[in-house]
């Protein structure tokens, strides 16, 4: 017994020390201690929780290489070093890059520090040297940049005006026109910084969504971004831009139009689809889709696009669904759970990929009409699963039930099979049909609903329970487990019938 105990304590240590030196950044031991040596702490390995707590505030606040330790730095909260002294001497220190973002400093100084790791490399001295000078021409000009935490305009939401000027700073050699020059008629920070930008680098008009690029809170985005604001602005052709992207002629035309809220790529999608002849309307209801984002498989998605601009009186809200479809029975995506399954009576938890169900999809002679049937059929099918679903089950071999009685209504009964589809279920019955997942995951039970469609308006009536070994409806409930109404049991006594069930007493 002394032998398990002693065994379980020195893997408890092992573990605690090998998390301890992934909060101080370290990937051996011989660095920490080599690192320990250098900085007064002792190399012995069993140390207590205070002096790994002194080694930790030792990792925050030494400078000028704290960026060596950037998981002690997201991963500690509650270790702070205040700095203190005059306005003058805390913008010092902010500049000199000696300070970790585990320093506190006044509120004013605060989006300099969250701006400086942008200037961090080889030439931090210089760009900080050209920091200074802005700060100081922003100040002459009663603007002060770097006071502002965030900008309030919504078209603009994103970092500091701060680290904007960061970004400034990193494309000096890209300045077409002295600092010293720069001059101002509004004292509005927002419209300041743009007549800045406009200053240093625009000798031709630039489309405005691109200035949203010097406030990307992602600092390898920005750069990609900004890198084709400077080609623009000294009077390229975005064709000849290192975008990556493809863009006719035409193309390019449409591009310098596009809307002022859209990001670069959907600036991208949105002039090709009016370039192939879509509206301005279509073309900000594809970007709503993944398409604004996502340019894999341009082959197939041009041809989905132009099957849209041939439809031109196809509803729009239909376009989000017939694209989601379309990716689900091409690409596969969509049908990525995590199922359970029961080994010895306990439960495991593994992923699984169903694979395309059309992986040769094509929009050849494909109709409108046949198209949203095929949409909505697939529709229905996923909402047999629900949203957030962590795990599904298979489908029982029970038939399910489409039924239209002597007053055109339509019922409809089909199974649930995610706990997701479960969970919604019960909180729009209000019952506890969502603590029934693990009986339907071991195949104990099955749920079903059933609804039906009055002139095109459906709506959720029941939730049956079935036992699936011995083909017996066990239960049916309605909103706050109400009893099936007459018309309801009606509906109830076809399927049973039709299902070949039996009914027991609900």
């Amino acid at each position: 017994m002394t032998v398990v105990r002693l065994k379980k304590r020195n893997q408890r240590h092992e573990a605690s020390l090998r998390a301890h030196l992934r909060k101080l950044g370290f990937e051996d031991i011989e660095a920490y201690q080599d690192w320990c040596g250098n900085n007064g702490f002792s190399r012995e390995l069993h140390k207590s929780n205070k002096d790994r707590g002194s080694e930790l505030q030792m990792s925050l606040t030494t400078g000028p290489n704290w960026s060596d330790f950037p998981v002690a730095a997201r991963a500690t909260a509650r270790h702070f070093v205040r700095v203190t002294g005059s306005d003058e001497q805390v913008l010092e220190q902010v500049l000199s890059g000696h300070l970790s973002p585990r320093h506190k400093v006044s509120r004013k100084y605060r989006p300099l520090l969250r701006a400086l790791p942008r200037l961090q490399g080889p030439r931090f001295e210089e760009y900080v040297a050209v920091f200074r000078d802005l700060i100081g021409a922003c100040e002459q000009r009663e603007t002060t940049f770097h006071e502002s935490p965030r900008d309030i305009r919504r078209e603009f939401k994103g970092c500091t005006f701060a680290e904007g000027l960061a970004m400034v700073v990193r494309l000096r050699e890209c300045w077409v026109r002295p600092l010293v020059d720069w001059k101002i008629d509004s004292r509005n920070q927002t419209y300041a910084f743009l007549s800045l930008i406009d200053h240093l680098f625009v000798r031709y008009e630039v489309p405005k969504f691109l200035y949203h690029c010097w406030f990307n809170e992602d600092g390898r985005v920005a750069v990609y971004e900004l890198d084709i604001f400077v080609h623009l602005a000294a009077g390229n052709s975005i064709r000849t831009a290192n975008t990556g992207l493809p863009c006719s002629k035409k193309a390019a035309h449409y591009f310098t139009q596009a809307p002022e809220n859209v990001s670069l790529k959907e600036a991208f999608r949105w002039a090709q689809v009016r370039a192939q002849g879509g509206t301005p309307s279509l073309a900000n209801t594809i970007n709503s889709t993944f398409l604004g984002q996502q340019y894999s498989d341009p082959d197939f998605w041009n041809s989905v696009i132009h099957w849209f601009i041939q439809h031109p009186n196809l509803n729009k809200r239909y376009v989000l669904s017939i694209v989601n479809y379309l990716n689900n029975q091409r690409f596969g995506v969509g049908n990525f759970y995590r199922i359970i399954r029961y080994v010895h009576g306990r439960e495991r938890q593994e992923e699984r990929r169903e694979p395309a169900a059309q992986p040769g999809l094509s929009m050849k002679g494909r109709s409108a009409t046949t198209l949203l049937r095929d949409v909505i059929r697939w529709r229905t099918e996923m909402e047999a699963y629900g949203k957030d679903t962590r795990y599904i089950w298979s489908s029982s071999n029970i038939r399910p039930l489409e039924y239209e009685d002597a007053h055109g209504t339509i019922w409809s009964i089909r199974e649930l099979l995610g706990n997701g589809a479960l969970f919604h279920e019960g909180r729009r019955m209000q019952h506890c049909v969502s603590g029934y997942s693990q009986s339907c995951a071991a195949g104990i039970s099955t749920i079903w609903s059933m609804s039906r469609n009055d002139n095109g308006n459906p709506s959720q009536v029941l939730t049956i329970e079935v036992n699936p070994k011995r083909r017996v409806i066990l239960q049916a409930r309605g909103r706050n487990n109400r009893e099936p109404s007459e018309t309801e049991f009606e509906v109830l006594r076809q399927w049973f019938r039709r299902a070949d069930l039996t009914l027991e007493s609900i």
